[in-house]
């Protein structure tokens, strides 16, 4: 009997399915063996039929890929910030107000660390008082490395990078994670975020934001990954991120609504068990349980005692008289716009606003010509809404207040390296991304450069995008004056408001030269934007200051609400008769006065 051609298709199919059979079985016996050895995966296929029938084995090793990768990232990221550190070691500017009291408060902690370890206890729980202490905390173990970098600002501000590292590396698994076959998609979300204005800008201050800002990225990568996660592993990181957070910046949660809600929604709705008992026994998660553990305990402490203070400084700097000083009132629509123009100038400018414009248009055409089916971009769109919606909701509470100040923008960084890689991914052809790169590159560039010039070239500059500072004159006599005035355990006066003299500036200055000496004054102001110039001399009484540091007349800027009794207080020291001038050659007009039934500076070294 003859088999019709029906039966010899379907003894092929059987004899077809057969061999499939067998080399899903290969692969499984043989992967099953590899299990053994974490991270290496044997594999066997079989190829041919009969006689030429082979049998090939093969074994991949995703860890040391995903090593290579990691190393290549660190290694980008690193590179965007070599102008940055090339800038910190060649600026020779006197760090001004806010800088130099986190730059004062963190060499203490130093000195007290290696000096008096009781009252290093006391000072981490009372640190700035009003202002969360975590940059303070982190910067105070790079203080012992002023010798490697030349000065104690560059060891400072080496914190500051690393912390920008971080945030880029973090920007990176981002952006890998919202576009994982898009090629390079991880690298472009670095050059976005490393050519901002703020970003540069930023990594030339010694100021709490990068840290805040690495706080707020890590939380959007934990909710980017809650949905894989154990329930036990996104608790952890989420409870270590929010601490961060809160050390950097009360204000964090703000910035980090958003994924915090998501996060917690996810945790609430997930079936998984609470296996805490496993997730201990990763090397990594126990890590970050005893970090938590140990920082948190002093970042409670701190908050235990200095609650109110912070609450007040809140309300102080959102609205009322001082906040005023640095803002304005109008209208939420008014001044939502301003905002909107301010996030522009941190982020867009000069280039980036331009290819955002662009990349919204590829997108949208790109969606709708080749029609693609919403499963494929639906990702992409709830990513790219929640960011676009928390950044609205923080510049919504911005508008609110009354202070305008820029750089609290900063940590909306990650929302915008977001917004640009879903737009990015979803223009879909290689051209586009091209064209993206180079835009980036270009921004980051130019961006750069601008920091190098002794004044301003961009045409819409960031405020926090300061010319680089060569001329050290302002930094030598300010080491001088307090050379000269910190010689004993008293208070003195510093009695002007510039950016280059001002008592925190001359305290972050007797704070390092105590490093050298063990001697340290303290240096305070005439009250903050003092108007009675009878007040002010009575603060000099009541601290009974011995020296008195400002500018001479012809020296003195036009008055603001800042020096508004600096030149009375100066005719009265000049005239009063219980002050005397010391001589201390200036080419800047700084002058000093020491109380007459004090011995002479002079007489000090």
């Amino acid at each position: 009997m003859h088999s019709t051609p029906s039966q010899k298709g379907r003894a092929e199919q059987e004899q077809a399915e057969k061999e499939r059979a067998e080399r899903e079985r290969v692969r499984t016996v043989t992967g099953e063996a590899s299990s053994l050895r974490r991270g290496v995966h044997v594999f066997a296929v079989t190829d041919g039929e009969g006689q030429k029938r082979q049998l090939t084995f093969g074994m991949s090793i995703p860890l040391i890929a995903e090593a290579y990768r990691t190393t290549a990232a660190v290694l980008f990221c690193a590179i965007a910030l070599i102008p940055s550190f090339l800038w910190a070691v060649r600026d020779h500017r006197v760090w001004p107000w806010d800088q130099a009291w986190y730059g004062e408060v963190s060499v203490d902690l130093w000195y007290f660390f290696t000096h008096a370890p009781v009252q290093w206890l006391q000072l981490m729980t009372v640190a700035f008082g009003m202002k969360p202490p975590g940059s303070a905390w982190l910067g105070q173990f790079f203080v012992p490395f002023r010798g490697a970098f030349g000065s104690v600002e560059v060891a400072l501000l080496f914190s500051v990078l690393l912390t920008q590292l971080a945030v880029l590396v973090l920007v990176y698994r981002i952006s890998v994670e919202l576009a994982p076959h898009t090629r390079g998609i991880g690298f472009l979300g670095v050059a976005i975020a490393a050519g901002a204005q703020q970003f540069v800008g930023l990594s030339h201050q010694y100021l709490v934001e990068p840290l805040q800002c690495f706080a707020v990225a890590w939380t959007i990568l934990i909710a980017l990954r809650c949905h894989e996660w154990p329930r036990a592993r996104t608790l952890i990181h989420l409870a270590a991120a929010t601490l961060i957070g809160m050390l950097a910046k009360a204000s964090t949660p703000v910035y980090a609504l958003v994924p915090i809600a998501f996060i917690l929604l996810s945790l609430v709705r997930s079936k998984q068990p609470w296996d805490f008992k496993e997730e201990w026994g990763r090397r990594a998660s126990r890590a970050l349980v005893c970090g938590c553990l140990v920082v948190g305990a002093f970042g409670a402490l701190w908050y235990a005692r200095n609650y109110a203070a912070v609450l007040q400084h809140v309300r102080d700097a959102s609205s009322g008289e001082i906040a005023l000083a640095y803002g304005f009132r109008a209208p939420v629509a008014e001044k939502y716009i301003v905002w909107l123009r301010f996030l522009k100038q941190a982020f867009f400018e000069p280039y980036l606003v331009w290819m955002l414009a662009f990349l919204v248009l590829a997108a949208g055409g790109s969606i709708l010509i080749a029609r693609v089916p919403f499963s494929q971009w639906r990702r992409w769109f709830f990513m790219g809404t929640l960011s676009v919606a928390q950044i609205l909701l923080v510049l919504f509470a911005f508008a609110l207040n009354d202070a305008v100040e820029t750089r609290y923008l900063y940590a909306l960084l990650p929302y915008v390296a977001i917004i640009l890689v879903v737009l990015c991914a979803a223009a879909r052809y290689r051209a586009l991304q091209a064209v993206a790169v180079v835009a980036c590159f270009a921004q980051w560039a130019t961006v750069n450069g601008a920091s190098f010039e002794p004044m301003p070239v961009l045409a819409n500059q960031s405020p926090w995008l300061n010319p680089i500072v060569t001329d050290a004159a302002a930094h030598k006599e300010l080491s001088d004056a307090v050379r000269r005035t910190s010689i004993f355990p008293g208070y003195n006066i510093v009695a002007v408001e510039e950016p280059w003299l001002n008592a925190n500036s001359a305290a972050f200055f007797a704070a390092k030269n105590r490093l050298d000496t063990g001697i340290r004054s303290y240096y305070t102001s005439l009250g903050y934007a003092e108007k009675d110039p009878s007040v002010a001399m009575k603060r000099i009484e009541d601290f009974a200051t011995r020296f008195v540091i400002t500018l001479d007349e012809p020296a003195q800027s036009t008055p603001n609400f800042l020096n508004l009794v600096t030149l009375p207080v100066l005719h009265e020291l000049e005239n009063g008769g219980r002050f005397t001038r010391v001589p201390f050659p200036s080419e800047k007009g700084m002058v000093i006065f020491e109380r007459q039934n004090r011995a002479s500076a002079a007489a000090h070294p």
